[in-house]
């Protein structure tokens, strides 16, 4: 959910499901198109990883750096402040479609906030991995103890775009080569917590 609202006028709040499986998240629909509603749907890479046995316990990466894939559909609704949605009943208001993957039960239930977090992103730097494909790179910096504080967590990343729904050859080696850089060079600042900034936002208790 971006707050923004307290300097736009607006609310925007985002459903996102993300899992292995292409075929069930390309073909969930949470809402029907129209303005001031955006749909994505992504390939999300990320490190090889594994949260370990038991409660509190740290994340297992392999010797040998790999990646994963998931998959992700978000939705994002901009509504007037007021309707900021408090029970899990307007969620499915605001996402007719959330009914068709989860069941209608429990609707009354509270929404329960994770922490607050005030986000800085800085973009511009990019990366060729082709003549027509570039890699986009996002510093995000979160501060949990208020705005301006010094950050608990920062995560680098890149995005690119398909050629139709394709990527050549040359690109998805070179952005693969990439990543697997920054884990091998990166690897020292890695937070052994939490398989994923999802999981760090997350209520406790919460799965990511």
């Amino acid at each position: 959910m971006d707050e923004n609202f307290v300097s736009a006028g607006t609310l925007e709040t985002t459903l996102k499901l993300r899992m292995p499986d292409q075929f069930v998240v390309a073909t969930t629909s949470f809402a029907e198109d129209g303005e001031g509603i955006e749909t994505k749907f992504e390939e999300d890479i990320g490190p090889l990883e594994v949260a370990g046995p038991g409660a509190g316990a740290r994340v297992i990466v392999p010797v040998k750096r790999s990646t994963r894939n998931r998959f992700s559909l978000s939705t994002t609704i901009e509504s007037n402040p007021q309707q900021r949605p408090v029970r899990l009943a307007d969620v499915f208001g605001m996402f007719p479609g959330v009914g068709d993957l989860i069941g209608e039960q429990a609707t009354s239930a509270d929404l329960v906030g994770g922490s607050m977090i005030h986000e800085y992103a800085f973009k511009r730097a990019k990366a060729k991995f082709s003549d027509n494909i570039d890699g986009k790179f996002t510093l995000s910096l979160w501060c949990f103890d208020g705005p301006g504080a010094k950050p608990s967590v920062a995560e680098l990343s890149f995005t690119c775009e398909t050629q139709n729904g394709t990527m050549p050859g040359k690109a998805a080696h070179g952005a693969y080569r990439l990543f697997i850089a920054f884990q091998n060079q990166l690897a020292d600042i890695v937070d052994a917590e939490n398989t994923s900034k999802t999981a760090l936002a997350l209520p406790k208790g919460c799965a990511g």
